[in-house]
């Protein structure tokens, strides 16, 4: 099973200018012994060389990474694993003695391929033959992920995955910090695409079988499975935002509800939107009672806090003012207001830091995000913390 912890309701005060370890108990945190610290969230080709030359090993801050790994990557026929591309993706990191997360994920957030092609192709080519839906307004074929072969087909995958990476199987294992599995789109638990548009897709959906119901029953299904699995890793899964409930927390309700029970801790990812992190906020624990839809992690945060470690990703980094505004400082702070001790922030946080050859780096800002990093490790933790 995934670790436990019986610790309290709330973090405890900092009391030393210097951060505890990233690994082991950090009375710091709510869930204590836990996982804790920040990771750099899916480290890309275009990005790692500056990661490897500027961050990683040098800059304490950084914990290890959240390594997202598809699917189809690793079995890409059935019941035939290869394991090699997670260790190449975690060695820049287990080299500097880092952790890595395993964040392993199941269908296609957009149109990049995750689910190896065995599942969906027809019995006469030796595949599984689950069905897919092709939404006609842009053309995404997403499998049908709560049917009940894709089911089975995804939960030998965890089985073996947890089985890989716990205990002294692997090389790798020693080094892994936590698991987390997809229930949906990504790593995540993004519904199907355009499920509810009013129009072709949600009528495409509806007779593939989606219905509020089904969706649930296909994430405790997978939840159950994850708990089900004998490890000495914490094992983590996605909260997700999925309309057709009583109010906007339904959903995430019963999955961490559910997850809880089994002390696998949750993580969503869209902290810094509805303005919870604009320059001019006050970084405080969200409002259970406010009925937004943006926030439908808050109840189950508030709810759980000390029962499991809690997770963040940011909608996306705090220097692409495109999609969001966000204050560095103010994301970290309330992130920490709100108990979230696990935080899977995006490269250009730490390469603003310490990288002036990236690309997007600008000097004025560089001071403001070392301190930053630095205050939030005083709580989470950092990779030479005494």
């Amino acid at each position: 099973m995934a670790q436990t912890d019986q610790g309290g309701p709330s973090p405890a005060p900092v009391t030393s200018s210097l951060p505890p370890p990233c690994k082991g108990t950090n009375p710091n945190v709510a869930f204590a012994n836990g996982p804790h610290g920040m990771y750099v969230w899916r480290p890309s080709q275009q990005l790692l060389p500056y990661l490897i030359s500027d961050v990683i090993g040098k800059d304490s801050t950084l914990c290890g990474a959240s390594l997202v790994i598809a699917w189809a990557d690793v079995e890409t026929s059935k019941n035939v694993y290869d394991w090699s591309v997670v260790a190449a993706a975690a060695e820049p990191f287990t080299k500097a003695n880092l952790t890595v997360n395993l964040l392993f994920a199941d269908a296609p957030e957009g149109s990049n391929i995750v689910t190896p092609p065995w599942v969906t192709a027809p019995g006469s080519q030796g595949g599984d033959a689950v069905p897919t839906v092709t939404c006609p307004t842009d053309g995404t074929v997403t499998p049908v992920y709560f049917n009940s072969v894709y089911e089975a087909d995804w939960i030998a995958f965890i089985a073996a995955a947890v089985q890989q990476f716990s205990y002294s199987n692997s090389p790798l294992a020693a080094s892994v910090g936590y698991m987390r599995f997809g229930t949906a789109g990504g790593a995540e638990a993004l519904p199907p695409p355009n499920y509810n548009d009013n129009g072709p897709c949600e009528a495409l959906w509806a007779a593939a079988g989606y219905s509020y119901d089904v969706w649930n029953t296909h994430e405790a299904n997978i939840i159950n499975a994850m708990g089900s699995q004998p490890t000495d890793k914490q094992l983590m899964v996605s909260l997700p935002n999925v309309g057709g409930g009583p109010n906007v927390y339904a959903v995430s309700n019963l999955g961490a509800s559910l997850a809880a029970s089994m002390h696998i801790g949750f993580s969503f990812e869209n902290l810094g939107v509805s303005n919870v992190a604009i320059p001019t906020s006050t970084p405080a624990p969200c409002d259970p009672t406010a009925q937004i839809i943006n926030l439908h992690w808050c109840q189950a945060y508030t709810n759980y806090v000390g029962q499991v470690p809690l997770a963040m990703q940011p909608i996306t980094a705090t220097t692409n003012t495109k999609q969001a505004t966000m204050d560095i400082n103010k994301l970290l702070q309330y992130a920490l207001a709100n108990n979230i001790q696990i935080f899977e922030l995006y490269p250009e946080e730490w390469l603003q830091a310490d990288s002036p050859t990236s690309p997007g780096f600008d000097p004025t800002i560089q001071l403001k995000y070392q301190a930053a990093l630095q205050a939030a490790s005083l709580v989470l933790g950092a990779a030479n913390g005494r």
